[in-house]
């Protein structure tokens, strides 16, 4: 018979503990991964400067998520579910008879017996003293089994149902146990049960299956709404503006959403009514116009209360309502998400200067700068008035600039620091390893051919480093020519798969951007692409990078297919950051695209020469009948190679019309 039991000992303990180990571990390492490091350390004392405000909206944040309190609790659980297994008793596995006597198998029945005298009179009931905590049934039980163990070696008919049943008393019921406590089937539970069943799999199941499905269709492959990529596709325009992008990044339906949750706030707080007022101000003075537009005149009120806080945070206007500063914040942040979505957009066009701008947009909302302020303001401690006033005297307005003025200059052009020396020290500091970027060459290769052809696959290769206001800056190495050999092919194929090992290229660990105003820390990161800026067009898709240090030239490489028509074309190469104003760079350079018609005339250097006289080829040759080459008597080493085939043309970008030529492009 087989008959089924639930767990009665606790065996469902072990189900549980294995259940929250699947679950805690993953997600305790995803959790883990987070916490470390991404950035190396900061380059300097008060490189992580935070502005007061973002320090009094981070006070107020709640010190535990929740998710992390339900990590901390599931490892709670776990530790009481352990603790609970430890009580269970293990259920016997397969009858053994001498284990149960303390003998070897290998013992004859003379010397069982022997043993079994010796236990009975050790074990007896009769003659054995009950312990603390020892019960007589506990001791009958004891010699019961001793002597059923006994009897399965030495008693014909018990030992004959041992070997074929396994046990001395013969066949024996099968047990399934279902690792479910007993509770569940407990007819005063049945209430309970069918109700949690309900809720789990009526409500919950449904409810998260739905909510996920709604999710996929409600959002983007950016993590954006598609109400909000649907306005960026309406509104951005081939050219559009800075002022333009805020309007069209307010109009974001993510805001729409934010806006019904603080609507209160938004109709009723009066720090909201002085701060749109001094936004309108502050927008007038730095453009001449008025905070106005087609999104802005909308009937949808939360696009000119969104773009109020984005540009309270460009203008630094301060806040002294912690409900209205902490909207900002999130504002901020879920604005410098959707520009991700906004490039995407654009790029879909190939639009140039939108993309340009895009880029520039998140610099701004990282380093809370409108375009009108001196990118000094990104040193912490710098007044706007301070900045303003040497903007109009044009003596300083880059942080670079700050490390090259003495002392006495210092105290004269900025009065803030003048009697606050640690704090003259941490703008000293950061001043200093302020990022500057630098292109050092740049560099086309066509693998397997000398010249660029139309629609041929270009390999562009671009050498850029990081250098500091005080001159330090990594060393330059000189490229290893490629070798015209096989070897060589192979080199380039590699690199046309992306073959190439960590830390080839240069990457160095990077710090986190230096961004006092920024509520959420990022490495800084850098945007690197081709364009025409008169056809306003991208000509390489663009490509984002981080890990650029100070110690390592880093090399950035593509591929992209030639132009289809030959031609001398001139395009430029930016490097934009995401994350610090004026630091980027660009570069002017030309591409020559040769026919494949004029090329042919070429074509005869490529066929395979007479094989030599005295070569084991030109002897077969020679038998059948086929011309060889004779060998001089007197002959230059390498002589015969002088002509030889190059695996790879090469093209450094320059101003040079000369497809072949060598030159360097740097910018300031």
């Amino acid at each position: 018979m087989t008959s089924y039991q639930y767990d009665e000992s606790g065996q469902s303990n072990f189900f549980v503990f294995t259940f929250l180990l699947l679950v805690l571990i993953p997600w305790s390492i995803s959790r883990l991964r987070k916490l470390s490091p991404v950035a190396a350390k900061p380059p300097c004392v008060g490189w992580n400067f935070k502005n007061d405000e973002v320090k009094k909206s981070k006070s107020k944040a709640p010190l535990i998520k929740f998710s992390d309190a339900c990590l901390v609790l599931g490892w709670a659980l776990l530790v009481y579910v352990a603790y609970r297994a430890t009580f269970v008793q293990q259920s016997t596995g397969s009858y053994d008879p001498f284990a149960i006597l303390g003998i070897n198998p290998g013992l004859d029945e003379k010397q069982i017996k022997r043993h079994f005298k010796r236990l009975s009179l050790k074990f007896h009931p009769d003659k054995l003293k009950l312990k603390e905590n020892q019960t007589l049934e506990e001791v009958n039980e004891q010699f019961v089994n001793i002597t059923k163990a006994y009897k399965a070696l030495t008693d014909e008919t018990i030992r004959q149902n041992y070997e074929l049943y396994g046990h001395p008393d013969g066949r024996r019921e099968t047990a399934m146990g279902i690792a479910l406590p007993k509770w569940i089937v407990e007819s005063q539970n049945h209430g309970y049960v069918i109700g949690l069943y309900g809720i789990v799999f009526g409500l919950m199941l449904p409810y998260f299956v739905g909510k996920w499905w709604h999710g996929s269709r409600k959002y983007t492959k950016d993590q954006v709404l598609t109400d909000s990529a649907s306005t960026y596709f309406l509104n951005l325009a081939e050219e559009t503006k800075f002022a333009d992008a805020v309007e069209v990044l307010s109009a974001s339906a993510e805001f729409k959403v934010l806006e019904s949750k603080h609507r209160q706030l938004f109709n009723t707080n009066k720090n909201f009514k002085r701060l749109e007022d001094q936004v309108t101000t502050a927008f007038f003075n730095a453009t001449g116009e008025k905070l106005e537009g087609k999104l802005y005149n909308s009937q949808d009120k939360y696009v000119r209360q969104t773009a109020v806080l984005i540009y309270a945070h460009l203008f630094r206007i301060p806040i002294s309502d912690l409900a209205v500063l902490q909207l900002k914040h999130q504002v901020i942040n879920t604005a410098r998400h959707l520009t991700n979505a906004m490039r995407s957009i654009v790029l879909g066009y190939n639009w140039l200067s939108t993309y340009l701008v895009i880029i520039t947009l998140q610099q701004h909302l990282v380093q809370a700068l409108h375009p009108s302020f001196a990118p000094l303001l990104q040193l912490p401690y710098i007044s706007v008035k301070t900045a303003e006033k040497l903007t109009k005297e044009g003596s300083i307005t880059s942080p670079e600039q700050f490390y090259t003025l003495s002392e006495r200059e210092k105290d004269e052009l900025f009065p803030d620091l003048k009697n606050n020396p640690q704090m003259k020290k941490y703008v000293q500091s950061i001043s200093e390893h302020w990022p500057k970027l630098e292109i050092i060459s740049s560099e086309f290769k066509v693998v397997g051919e000398k010249f660029v052809t139309p629609g041929c696959v270009i390999h562009f290769t671009m050498q850029i480093r990081l250098a500091k206001p005080n001159g330090e800056k990594p060393s330059i190495k000189k490229a290893e020519p490629i070798e015209q050999d096989l070897k060589g092919e192979e080199m380039g194929m590699d690199e046309l798969l992306g073959r190439r090992k960590k830390g080839s290229d240069g990457e160095e660990k990077s710090a986190l951007a230096h961004a006092p105003y920024a509520t959420k820390d990022t490495k800084s990161g850098y945007f690197w692409l081709i364009g025409d800026h008169k056809l306003n067009r991208i000509f390489m898709p663009p490509s984002r990078f981080t890990d650029l240090g100070y110690n390592k030239v880093r090399i950035l490489r593509t591929t992209f297919q030639a132009p289809s028509n030959p031609g001398l074309y001139t395009f430029q190469a930016y490097v934009k950051s995401d994350s610090y104003v004026g630091t980027d760079v660009q570069a002017s350079m030309q591409l020559r695209v040769e026919s494949k018609d004029g090329m042919e005339d070429g074509n005869d250097e490529d066929e395979i020469s007479e094989p030599d006289e005295d070569t084991l080829a030109g002897q077969m040759a020679a038998m059948r009948g086929q011309p060889t080459k004779r060998l001089k008597t007197k002959s230059k080493a390498g002589d015969d190679d002088s002509s030889s085939d190059e695996d790879s043309s090469t093209t450094d970008g320059s101003e040079d019309t000369d497809s072949s030529s060598d030159s360097d492009s740097d910018s300031d």
